[in-house]
C-alpha cells in the first residue's frame, strides 16, 4: 500500500496545477482499496459532526476540507458528508495501534455503524465494499 501513496504522491507534485484531476483519479482508484460504505442521508453533515464530536474524547479527529478524519486505534477513518448520503472509508494504519486494543476490522466497522445509527437514532443499512 506504501509504494502505491507514493506513486500517487509523485503523480501529485507532477499534476499539481490540475489537482481536481488528480483528485478524480485518486478517488476513482481508492474506492478499489479502501474499504467503504455510503449511507443515504440528507442529514450527514449533522450526523458526521456529532459523531466526531463524540469520538473526539478518546481519540484524534482532524477537520478537512471535505469532511473528517478519525485516528481510531489501528485505522484511519475517513466520514465525507454529501448531499443525500455519508460515505466512510478506512484504511489500515499500523501507527495507530494500540496494544490494550488490537487491531480488528469488524469490531471498527460495529464502532462506526453502532455510534452512527445512535447518533442519528435510527438503523441505516450497511453495504460495506472492500
Amino acid at each position: 500500500m506504501g509504494y502505491f501513496f507514493e506513486i500517487i504522491y509523485s503523480l501529485g507534485l507532477e499534476f499539481n496545477k490540475n489537482k481536481s484531476y488528480l483528485q478524480q483519479h485518486i478517488d476513482y482508484l481508492l474506492e478499489f482499496i479502501m474499504p467503504h460504505v455510503s449511507v443515504s442521508t440528507t442529514e450527514a453533515a449533522r450526523l458526521a459532526k456529532r459523531l466526531t464530536n463524540h469520538f473526539r474524547h478518546k481519540v484524534e479527529v482532524t477537520e478537512t476540507d471535505t469532511g473528517y478524519l478519525v485516528k481510531m486505534a489501528g485505522a484511519d477513518v475517513i466520514l465525507s458528508p454529501k448531499d443525500d448520503e455519508l460515505y466512510i472509508e478506512y484504511t489500515r494504519n499500523t501507527a495507530t495501534d494500540n496494544p490494550e486494543r488490537p487491531y480488528d476490522e469488524g469490531r471498527l466497522r460495529h464502532v462506526i455503524t453502532d455510534h452512527l445509527d445512535r447518533m442519528a437514532n435510527q438503523n441505516f443499512v450497511y453495504d460495506w465494499q472492500d
